[in-house]
């Protein structure tokens, strides 16, 4: 909850010991009622539904024990990243590419930012 309402599924990143940043986009705020940068108080509740994860992924993970291992060390909120990456995919094309980009992307000990920039570079040179 931030200030009373409620809202689901957001994340918030680390910044330092004991700091952490939530990104609330322009809808949010207005919903809040506050401008960019205003403080807002922040109530945490345990999400217990999870995330579909992609059962492709976990098959070919079981396939490559390194890739797999690298997968385990992520906290769970970067393997979701990549279970929805994966899961977003409207094609079985795009889905397949997106499940080899993660395997390499663990390969070379990637979370999934550093894949995702990695290959925004790709795509531009």
């Amino acid at each position: 909850m931030l200030d009373d309402v409620k809202f689901d599924r957001m994340n918030c990143y680390p910044v330092k010991e004991g700091s952490f940043i939530v990104v609330l986009n322009n809808q949010i705020r207005k919903k809040l009622g506050k401008e960019e940068g205003a403080p807002v108080i922040v109530k945490f509740e345990m999400d217990t539904v999870g995330v579909e994860k992609s059962k492709e992924l976990l098959a070919c993970l079981n396939q490559e024990p390194e890739a797999k291992k690298q997968f385990e060390s992520l906290t769970m909120s970067h393997q979701n990243y990549f279970h929805k990456w994966i899961n977003s995919a409207k094609s079985a094309d795009t889905k397949a590419g997106r499940i080899v980009n993660t395997i390499n992307a663990l390969l070379r000990k990637m979370n999934y930012g550093e894949m995702i920039r990695s290959l925004k570079k790709e795509l531009s040179n």
